[in-house]
This record gives C-alpha cells, sequence and structure tokens, in this order.
C-alpha cells in the first residue's frame, strides 16, 4: 500500500520542482544570463546577442568580456536597429576585461569584434538582457 504515497511524494515533488523553475526563468534576471565564444580571434565576426524567448520587455543590457588576444582588436555593442551605430566601443589587447551595461530597449544587440593584428587566443562574452 505504501507505493501510491511514494508516487504521489514524487509527482508532487516534480511539479514544485517544474513550477519553481518557470518562476525563477519568467522573473529572475540570473535565469536570463548567457555565455558565448569568440572562437577564431584572428577573423573579424558579428555576433547577434538575443534576449531568452521567455523574458518579457527588455529595459536594460549588461555585457563582460574576458579572455586574452596575443595582438590587438575593436569590440563594439551596436544597437541592432536601421542606422543604429557603436553604443559601445573598446580596443582590447593582451589580457581581456571590459563591462558595458546600461538602459537597453532592444530584444538585440549586435557585437563586432574587428582584430588589427590578431595571432591567437580566446573572448568569452557573458551578458543579460533584464527586465524589471
Amino acid at each position: 500500500m505504501r507505493k501510491p504515497v511514494v508516487l504521489v511524494s514524487a509527482t508532487v515533488a516534480l511539479l514544485a520542482a517544474l513550477i519553481a523553475t518557470v518562476f525563477a526563468m519568467r522573473f529572475g534576471n540570473l535565469a536570463a544570463t548567457q555565455t558565448v565564444e569568440i572562437h577564431d580571434v584572428t577573423k573579424a565576426q558579428t555576433l547577434i546577442l538575443k534576449k531568452r524567448f521567455f523574458q518579457d520587455t527588455i529595459e536594460s543590457m549588461y555585457v563582460e568580456g574576458s579572455g586574452f588576444i596575443d595582438g590587438k582588436a575593436r569590440i563594439q555593442r551596436i544597437i541592432d536597429s536601421p542606422g543604429g551605430g557603436p553604443y559601445d566601443d573598446d580596443e582590447i589587447s593582451g589580457k581581456v576585461h571590459f563591462q558595458w551595461g546600461g538602459d537597453w530597449y532592444s530584444d538585440t544587440a549586435k557585437i563586432r569584434y574587428i582584430p588589427e593584428n590578431v595571432k591567437s587566443g580566446y573572448i568569452k562574452l557573458t551578458f543579460s538582457f533584464n527586465v524589471l
């Protein structure tokens, strides 16, 4: 007779975990943190960063870059809209560490990476689109 009790307890625990996950995804910006890498730092690249599917209206954005490059490059955050120019523009070399943040009212952001004489390295971008 104990098997139905175990099955009900497991079902309730699973349902509680599912509700907690959905709540965190819907209302928690930590669940919106994403990571991308620039794999070949010797070549120019454009990345499109996107909000998570479960997020509503975006009101701010945070980007943190880290890594190392053997050479010099530019990295830009661009408003992904017609006529959108660089919102942030940094020159990077050696040990890479930069942070961009603030108001952002778009569901996407364009990251443009332009190496000048980079021979090797890696760059990781950690970012989040945030709702209030």
